[in-house]
């Protein structure tokens, strides 16, 4: 791939030159491109709407980041439809130029809590003591070993003795998917239920953060 790209850069910098000698020369190859361009930009924006509809939060960044990217797919068409060519060759940057700010700065931020897990270390830090072990069922995201700085304990390791994972303040913490909550008690080796109540901390849409009381 990477020995590609230079090769690439020539053909494109070739074309280039041939649009700003004669756009004539070179207006079908534009306008196939724009077009290329304009129902790529139309799919993507299909799927934002579509992923819009179903996280509410964040919704309307992403709806933004669609608009963004329908309209700036379009125009570099509607240009070489014209017959301004060289117009549409400049114009052909406006979606990484204008949707890569929209979406670092509106889009990401806001969709943050669903693609990672960053509200959840949050709340662990601000409820767990210091060095309190967290008891999880599988394999926790990487952004979890990475940001949550506490023990991370399989639960199977334990053969049911929540004695072990205690924490200084005498409850069991522990990290589950959504999905697992009808089981987590079997989960835990206690499958006619657990010793102590279930308290939840945090929620969000891959993982759930809670503690078992003494």
């Amino acid at each position: 791939m990477l020995p590609a790209l230079p090769a690439a850069a020539l053909l494109c910098g070739r074309l280039l030159d041939h649009l700003i000698e004669d756009q004539s020369r070179v207006g079908e190859p534009v306008l196939r491109a724009t077009q290329i361009l304009s129902m790529t930009g139309s799919v993507a924006a299909v799927l934002l709407l579509l992923v819009a509809g179903r996280l509410p939060e964040g919704a309307r960044e992403l709806r933004l980041l669609a608009t963004v990217a329908f309209v700036t797919s379009w125009l570099p068409f509607l240009a070489s439809l014209t017959g301004r060519h060289r117009l549409a060759a400049l114009l052909m940057v406006l979606p990484v130029a204008v949707g890569a700010p929209v979406a670092s700065t509106r889009t990401l931020p806001a969709i943050q809590g669903t693609l990672g897990t960053h509200a959840l270390a949050v709340a662990a830090e601000q409820s767990m003591p210091p060095w309190a072990p967290l008891v999880v069922f599988e394999e926790p995201p990487p952004s979890v070993r990475f940001e949550v700085r506490h023990n991370i304990v399989r639960a199977e390791w334990l053969g049911g003795d929540l004695e072990r994972v205690r924490a200084e303040d005498g409850r069991v913490y522990v990290a589950y998917r959504p999905s697992l909550e009808r089981e987590l008690p079997a989960r835990l080796g206690h499958p006619a239920g657990l010793p102590a109540p279930l308290e939840v901390l945090a929620r969000t849409p891959n993982l759930v953060l809670a503690r078992i009381g003494r």
